[in-house]
């Protein structure tokens, strides 16, 4: 799917009948103009106009890839299937619906290559920290990645692995699971360390008046279970 001796970060944006956000947030993802990251879009069987959208954006920005299911396979088999047909040495999972501020792909790739223990990358969700010492912070294989991760990654956008370490065979399939990348996430942390960006975020596009508001918006749109799968 992606080329591997081109790229070195694939960036996984899965998507469903979200075209007129999705415009707005991938472009601003296509801002980054590094010549090593790729955009793997994967539709999820839209029937709002997103091919149309992606195959326009793609004629700006050859760095875009775009993969159609012919049928709906879920929110989890898409996050999954992304991590699967991504060959590029680090992969990072987005949402279509969230926006970002500052540079967070850049941080992914450097922290990765800097620091060869580390096997997950996250942030704290639409909040930046500011840190006079490190762009990012790191913590120490087991318990202490475990638990920091686990506290952030029920929220995607973001959450990037080094390819390597992603276990498909432990990896549940079963679509109505919507946290099954979690089998991942502390899996791979009982042994490698956890890094957490400070200096960019992902933001709602959607405001809401508070978190609750948020959470129920999720349940209508993404017709999640109310235990979200877990």
């Amino acid at each position: 799917m992606t080329k591997a001796k081109k790229f070195i970060l694939t960036v996984v944006v899965p998507t469903y009948n979200r075209s007129n956000i999705l415009k707005k947030t991938l472009q601003i993802f296509i801002k980054n103009k590094n010549p090593n990251i790729c955009f793997l879009v994967l539709n999820n069987n839209s029937k709002d106009g997103t091919i149309d959208l992606i195959k326009k954006l793609i004629k700006k920005d050859k760095r875009i890839i775009l993969k159609s299911h012919k049928k709906n396979i879920g929110a989890a088999n898409n996050f999954r299937y992304g991590l699967l047909k991504s060959k590029t040495p680090y992969v990072c999972l987005v949402s279509d619906d969230d926006l970002l501020k500052g540079k967070y792909f850049d941080y992914c790739i450097e922290i990765f290559q800097k620091n060869r223990d580390v096997g997950i990358i996250h942030h704290e969700y639409g909040k930046i920290i500011t840190s006079k010492i490190k762009n990012y912070k790191v913590f120490d294989a087991g318990s202490e990645s475990s638990i920091n991760v686990f506290n952030h990654s029920s929220i995607i956008a973001g959450l990037a692995f080094r390819r390597s370490l992603i276990n498909f065979k432990k990896y549940p399939t079963d679509k109505k699971l919507v946290y099954s990348y979690m089998s991942q996430v502390l899996n791979i942390t009982k042994k490698y360390r956890y890094a957490k960006i400070l200096n960019s975020a992902f933001f709602p596009s959607r405001k809401r008046k508070n978190f609750k508001g948020l959470i129920e918006d999720g349940y209508k749109i993404q017709m999640r279970p109310y235990d979200y799968g877990i």
